[in-house]
């Protein structure tokens, strides 16, 4: 079963990209577009009118779907000190759920904290295990951590689960190196 929207393909209003276009900045009123690019391509855009406080804000947001229905609510931010303590990080309340977060994902409509959306899943989620278990196999994980020197390789004589399991990548991306000529059958044995 493959899923046509995941998380990294729907549309996303994110603090980073407020910030990133002067938008999110203490004690202003700003009213704009935001327009969403895939590829440098215009795929779609929102209007805006932000309000912000010193340590609060308010964004309405209006847009309009593809089937022609118009979209106008209103977005809360909060923001929260900085662990490290230089400065604020902001969120949006999201108007679904209540949650904080720093991204919100356009499903089904609204732009709303991904666990809005029990339907919307990560790219990665929608692979067989098969899959993930090749993924993780030709990454660089499995062999940065397969040499660690505090890798905990057996528990009274038996492999560790996390061993077995770097172990079953090896064999993987061997047998795929080996069969793209990658390296030879003696180098393989």
């Amino acid at each position: 079963m493959r899923f046509t929207d995941t998380v990294e393909t729907v549309k996303q209003l994110t603090i980073k990209s407020l910030i990133a276009n002067k938008i999110l900045l203490p004690n202003t009123y700003n009213i704009g577009t935001l327009n969403f690019k895939v590829n440098g391509s215009k795929t779609g855009s929102i209007g805006f009118e932000i309000v912000v406080r010193e340590f609060s804000g308010l964004i309405k947001i209006s847009y309009v779907l593809g089937n022609g229905e118009s979209k106008a609510y209103n977005i809360e931010l909060i923001s929260k000190p900085s662990n490290l303590g230089n400065g604020l990080l902001w969120f949006f309340i999201c108007p679904k759920t209540g949650k904080t977060g720093r991204k919100l994902h356009l499903f089904n409509g609204v732009f709303a904290h991904r666990t809005a959306f029990p339907d919307l899943f990560y790219e990665k989620q929608t692979y067989s295990k098969q899959q993930r278990e090749y993924d993780f196999a030709l990454s660089e994980y499995p062999f940065n951590v397969m040499f660690n020197k505090h890798l905990k390789t057996h528990y009274k004589g038996v492999p560790t689960k996390k061993y077995a399991r770097l172990l079953k990548a090896a064999k993987i991306r061997d047998e795929k190196w080996f069969n793209d000529g990658i390296i030879s059958r003696r180098e393989y044995e």
